[in-house]
C-alpha cells in the first residue's frame, strides 16, 4: 500500500469476528524508499474455515487520506 505524499491514513484488517489482524499507519514513515509499505497477517488461527476479510482505508485526521493499493495476495504453504 502507499499514500498520498501530503497525508497518511490507517490501514485496517478485519478478520471475520477474530477482530483486527492488522491496524498500521501508512505514511511516509512507515513506506519504503519506493514510497510503498508491505503488511503481513498471520491466518493461521482461521485455518480451515470460511472468513470474511475486510480491508479498509480508514480516515484519521480527515487530510489528503488516499489509499493506493498495489496488490493483494493470499498465500497459503
Amino acid at each position: 500500500v502507499s499514500h498520498d505524499p501530503r497525508g497518511d491514513w490507517r490501514l485496517v484488517v478485519s478478520a471475520g469476528s477474530g477482530g483486527r489482524v492488522i491496524d498500521e499507519m501508512v505514511s511516509k514513515s512507515t513506506c519504503g524508499p519506493d514510497g510503498w509499505a508491505t503488511f503481513t497477517a498471520d491466518l493461521t488461527k482461521f485455518a480451515g474455515q470460511d472468513v470474511q476479510l475486510r480491508l479498509q482505508n480508514q480516515a484519521n485526521d480527515w487530510s489528503n487520506e488516499f489509499a493506493y493499493w498495489g496488490s493483494v495476495r493470499l498465500v497459503t504453504e
